[in-house]
């Protein structure tokens, strides 16, 4: 099982951070802060201590970015 894993996004991985946690959702981490060319990159982390109703809600929140 994977905890981690990389989704490439369709915009910049910071726009989506920036708008999810004003909706108190933490999509994750912009992998530009370590590599600039990974500017729609985000790392994502799911563990035990989320619910599969957590999981839903940040696919939905991941989807209108498309």
């Amino acid at each position: 099982f994977f905890n981690e894993f990389v989704v490439r996004c369709p915009v910049p991985a910071q726009v989506i951070c920036d708008k999810l946690l004003k909706d108190n959702i933490f999509p994750g981490i912009p992998l530009s802060r370590w590599r600039s060319e990974a500017t729609n990159e985000l790392l994502v982390c799911v563990t035990e201590k989320r619910t599969s109703a957590d999981i839903q809600k940040l696919v939905q929140s991941l989807s209108q970015f498309e």
